[in-house]
């Protein structure tokens, strides 16, 4: 399964061309923030081909949880039989189809592609000011083995994060580390599942 890196050495060494740290080092901190940003988005953001059921709504359309770069079939199903749909056109995370589909739980089914075939320049200076925050905190923070954080300490004060967004929601509003514009660039590269309600 392939998986897209949010940067590379080279490119990281030259956002911090006078950093201390060893290639080995900051190849730890560049896995462990593409852990971070990977969990704060939702997935990570290579692109992929996959296949899903939804429920039908009786719309011509389908949106999805994130960019649809190609779609490679539609289909939904009635009394066991599967019927394909045309699809119209794409934009962003909504397929526009031919046909409204019928309502039902489960029975439509969808392969698509869906991701970036590289980073995105946003993206990209993004991670590196995150990874230079997240080193910053670092003799402050308890790591798993599998590069997550699960404790913070500060002056003896011990504060447990259940997951890595809250981590990246703490650094990015009470501790001032990111402008409220520049941490929407995110907003753009989330998972989001379609309410219904």
């Amino acid at each position: 399964m392939a998986y897209l890196k949010y940067t590379t050495l080279d490119a990281l060494k030259e956002y911090v061309p006078n950093t201390s740290l060893t290639d080995d080092q900051l190849n730890t901190l560049i896995t462990r923030a593409s852990k971070l940003l990977d969990s704060e988005l939702g997935d990570n953001i290579w692109l992929q081909t996959i296949t899903k059921r939804m429920d039908g709504y009786g719309k011509p359309k389908l949106v999805m949880e994130n960019r649809v770069v190609s779609v490679a079939s539609v289909s939904y199903c009635i009394r066991q039989s599967w019927f394909p749909v045309t699809v119209s056109h794409i934009h962003g995370v909504v397929v526009y189809l031919e046909e409204s589909l019928p309502v039902g739980e489960q029975n439509v089914q969808i392969t698509y592609t869906k991701g970036y075939e590289t980073v995105p320049e946003d993206l990209q200076i993004f991670f590196h000011m995150y990874s230079m925050k997240l080193l910053s905190l670092d003799s402050y923070m308890l790591w798993n083995s599998n590069g997550e954080v699960v404790n913070k300490r500060i002056q003896g004060l011990s504060i447990t994060y259940k997951t890595p967004s809250e981590l990246i929601d703490q650094a990015t509003t009470s501790w001032g580390i990111f402008e409220e514009s520049f941490k929407n660039i995110l907003d753009t590269y989330k998972n989001f599942t379609l309410s219904t309600a």
